[in-house]
């Protein structure tokens, strides 16, 4: 890490992904101490790419992006590249180059935008139709286990903290959820507060329902927190529910919570809000 600059990596697919997940690294990153430096990169996966086409495909990928940049006023970097191992490369280019943060996209499945829905629908018929009596791996049609594939890689073997979006309608943070299971979870609150700072918004902190048995000394941290901050709420032992989670336009959780979660609330996460799944930076 530079002295006194925050470098931020952030990995899209679609064009307009990226536009969206800007807004979501300037309203968590753009109050914290420090310059923030964005890299806004994207990789056309394959390895047969004519290269007298990669110049148009980087001009319309990066389109939104560069327009909500000037929007925001928040200087980018933009990379584009051609690449056969786009997980790999990520990895490689975040650990080489000492960023201190990767933002990267949840799986299609996870949204709830009508295209991404629809998109979705599509892979799954394809896969009912033509596939499945081949007895081929769901995993190759539908996109669902790129958040726990895709993001277990990045989160072992990158150096740097990791954030996966997950895109439900985001528009800005200022209903915040934050489901606190353990003290492990406490280093939440630090995005937590560069958020309010950035959106003005309010800060929900959930905690003694998941994970109970390792949430020593959370509720006096909590309360810490709260003296010392502004539209702050304490919620204990409240279930994690649809209901409860409808409430918020967003969600940071840890990854380690998260994977408690969706393997026993899937239903109750059908209707959470754009949310952000983090992982903590490797201790050196």
């Amino acid at each position: 890490m530079v002295a006194g600059v925050f470098k931020v990596l952030l990995s899209f697919g679609r064009a307009g992904n990226g536009q969206v997940m800007l807004d979501v690294a300037s309203q968590m990153f753009g109050k914290a101490p420090g310059k923030l430096d964005i890299t806004a990169l994207h990789l056309t996966v394959g390895s047969d790419v004519n290269p007298l086409h990669t110049e148009n495909f980087e001009e319309v990928s990066f389109r939104p992006i560069i327009q909500e940049a000037k929007k925001l006023d928040v200087p980018i970097t933009t990379r584009y590249a051609v690449s056969t191992d786009a997980g790999q490369d990520i990895v490689n280019i975040v650990n080489k180059e000492g960023f201190d943060f990767l933002l990267v996209g949840a799986a299609l499945s996870l949204s709830d935008i009508p295209t991404d829905i629809e998109a979705t629908q599509y892979k799954n018929t394809v896969y009912e139709r033509y596939f499945r009596h081949l007895k081929a791996p769901r995993s190759w049609f539908y996109p669902g286990t790129l958040l726990k594939d895709k993001t277990k890689m990045f989160i072992e073997q990158t150096k740097c903290a990791v954030g996966v979006f997950v895109n439900r309608g985001f528009v800005k943070a200022t209903n915040i959820l934050v489901p606190v299971a353990g003290a492990d979870d406490l280093f939440l609150a630090e995005y937590a507060r560069n958020l309010q700072k950035s959106t003005h918004g309010s800060v929900t902190f959930l905690y003694g329902t998941e994970g109970a048995a390792g949430s020593g000394g959370v509720a006096e941290a909590l309360t810490g927190y709260a003296a010392g901050e502004k539209k702050v709420v304490l919620l204990a032992d409240a279930p994690f529910t649809a209901g409860l989670l409808s409430q918020y336009n967003f969600m940071l959780i840890s990854y380690p919570t998260w994977n408690a979660i969706s393997d026993h609330r899937k239903e109750a996460l059908q209707s959470m809000p754009s949310t952000l799944i983090l992982s903590k930076k490797k201790a050196e």
